[in-house]
């Protein structure tokens, strides 16, 4: 297993050292109090945010809501990333924890940061996904020039891993290889930009070449995370997951935890910083970008996610196909929770002082979709 850092500056610092040249560090008891109640409060923000959409998504071993086939196409490869969960109360308490603002800030050398709006990750306990092979970037190397860093990706869990529940799956050092792999994988990916008209950050060529696959899975290692670690990746670093072995839990979940990146604030433009205000107050989900604007889900369009999103709730909800007891999906998202300064500043907005403005963050809002700001197709952290 991989080493968990602890607190202090020495930690932090052996903990760069390492990123720098494994592409990763894993960091334990990163809740700003540690122990257990501290964890409980997030788990239990975790769980009131499922309970409440009304589906029966409850924390109980009993809750048989989360082993409904249907919910397969909602969870995807183990994020979930609708119903307002962007916004959520949850993800909010665990972006404002002081710790992952100073490891963040360590590794871009400011602490004037933005936070990404992702969702969170769930593995039902029967979830029978076992892929440990669809190795992929979350970067374009068409859409990233640059020999700098160009993205830390995170992950923090809610719940203890072991042997059997899977988990992240890194390839260390591969981050130093990106170019390399970037060169021979290029050609494809013009041909798919030019078949679509865009090009995507999700990259997963890799999958489909034997000869990199098996020199991948030769190096690769599968972290079993405890309860309150957290994770940090350099975006150029191989990755992908494996899903949990049957019998992993007892309980609904196999898997539980959030994503959260942090970026300099300075790489978002002027319409970003607006579209993300307007993100927090309509309950949309973004990318782990926190300098574009990239919309996992909304609550009325705007996302090529949207029709999959709405495809797999509907599919949920159809009394012809329910089951007379099964609860229906709620979605409605029920307004964003109030955010002190620290996290006011992680949204984007500018703030004095300690105190948050009492009123006005949302006013008056446009109508859906949400005008998405162009994404350059080329940028650095000039």
């Amino acid at each position: 297993e991989p080493r968990r850092f602890g607190r202090g500056a020495d930690e932090l610092r052996a903990s760069l050292e390492h990123f720098e040249e494994a592409g990763f560090a894993v960091y334990r008891d990163v809740l700003d109090t540690p122990g257990a109640e501290s964890l409980e409060e997030a788990q239990s923000l975790f769980w009131d945010f499922f309970e409440s959409l009304g589906a029966g998504l409850g924390r109980e071993a009993s809750s048989h809501a989360w082993q409904d086939p249907r919910l397969r196409d909602l969870v995807g490869k183990g994020i979930f990333h609708a119903c307002g969960v962007g916004q959520s109360a949850v993800q909010w308490h665990l972006r404002g924890q002081r710790r992952l603002r100073e490891i963040f800030a360590s590794l871009w050398g400011t602490d004037d940061l933005l936070v990404s709006m992702d969702g969170l990750v769930v593995f039902p306990s029967n979830y029978s996904f076992h892929g440990g092979n669809w190795y992929h970037w979350d970067l374009n190397p068409l859409l990233w020039q640059g020999d700098g860093l160009p993205m830390v990706q995170g992950y923090l869990s809610l719940q203890t891993g072991n042997s059997q529940s899977g988990g992240l799956v890194l390839v260390p050092a591969s981050h130093q290889i990106f170019q390399a792999l970037a060169n021979r994988y290029k050609p494809s990916l013009r041909n798919l930009r030019d078949l679509h008209g865009h090009a995507d950050h999700y990259v997963d060529f890799m999958g489909y070449d034997e000869a990199t696959t098996a020199s991948l899975d030769a190096n690769a290692v599968t972290l079993h995370l405890q309860a309150g670690d957290f994770v940090v990746w350099d975006a150029r670093t191989v990755h992908c997951n494996v899903g949990p072995r049957p019998g992993a839990s007892q309980g609904p979940l196999v898997r539980a935890g959030a994503l959260i990146t942090m970026a300099p604030r300075s790489w978002a433009s002027p319409e970003v910083l607006e579209a993300r205000r307007l993100a927090y107050c309509r309950g949309v989900t973004l990318t782990h970008w926190p300098n574009h604007f990239v919309p996992t889900q909304q609550p009325e369009g705007g996302s090529r996610w949207q029709a999959i999103t709405n495809s797999a709730i509907n599919a949920i909800n159809n009394k012809a196909t329910r089951k007379k007891d099964d609860a229906a999906l709620a979605c409605r998202f029920q307004g964003p929770p109030t955010l002190d300064a620290p996290r006011l500043r992680l949204l984007g907005l500018d703030v004095d002082g300690e105190e948050p403005p009492s009123a006005g963050i949302c006013g008056a809002l446009p109508d859906y979709p949400l005008e998405i700001p162009a994404m350059s197709p080329i940028w650095s952290q000039s």
